[in-house]
């Protein structure tokens, strides 16, 4: 047995795999979809033509995706993407004023102190 095709190699195991969102209680929405070949085998001339069987294994999985890995497929509507961008832009704005507050506090902070060191040196 071999893992790559060659001309007139078979696989003997496929399988299926379904990733689908679950929009209502009957209505999946399938978001991707593939198909994979294992195992090549050449096949016998009487299987080849069709006169004798030839066993394989078909494997199908239904797969339920999270809203994470709706998101990262870009699989939700365009509106949830806006609302999702203005939120972590909004994040990062208020993360850009915290620090800018704090960095501008600890300036006068460290100022006064350093004012203040200055005129106790002086008095000596």
């Amino acid at each position: 047995m071999t893992s790559t095709a060659k001309i007139g190699m078979i696989p003997t195991v496929v399988r299926m795999k379904i990733y689908y969102h679950q929009v209502s209680q009957t209505t999946k929405k399938i978001i991707k979809a593939s198909v994979n070949f294992e195992n090549y085998i050449t096949p016998e001339d009487k299987q080849y033509e069709g006169e004798a069987f030839f066993h394989y294994s078909f494997y199908f999985s239904l797969i339920p995706l999270t809203h994470t890995d709706l998101t990262i497929m870009f699989a939700l509507d365009w509106q949830v993407y806006l609302v999702l961008y203005m939120g972590v832009g909004l994040v990062a704005i208020l993360i850009v004023g915290i620090f800018t507050l704090f960095h501008t506090a600890m300036e006068k902070f460290i100022s006064f102190i350093i004012i203040h060191i200055i005129k106790l040196l002086e008095l000596e």
